[in-house]
């Protein structure tokens, strides 16, 4: 297990407060930009665990174009401005 250290500071947040979770500590706690974390309290201690149920957000295994417009059924897209031939925005000599 990974061990990192970090100090933040509470910070007001609209009605509540709100404390950054430093990089290194994320990364040591295997957590990331979208997942849900659940915080109980032991004592004065507060434990921040991360709920696996849920998908995170990941910028590996983006999809391709082709996998997001799949069944996309409406007008083709780009063709507004492909007019005449293909290649003509280059200058001829």
């Amino acid at each position: 297990m990974e061990t990192a250290m970090a100090e933040s500071k509470v910070v007001k947040w609209g009605n509540s407060q709100g404390v950054r979770i430093p990089r290194v500590v994320c990364d040591a706690a295997g957590i990331g930009v979208g997942d849900v974390l659940r915080m109980t309290v032991e004592g004065q201690t507060i434990v921040i665990s991360a709920l696996r149920d849920r998908p995170r957000y990941s910028r590996a295994g983006n999809r391709s174009l082709e996998e997001v417009f799949a069944g996309y059924d409406g007008p083709p897209m780009g063709e507004e401005w492909i007019r005449g031939r293909v290649g003509s925005e280059i200058l001829d000599d």
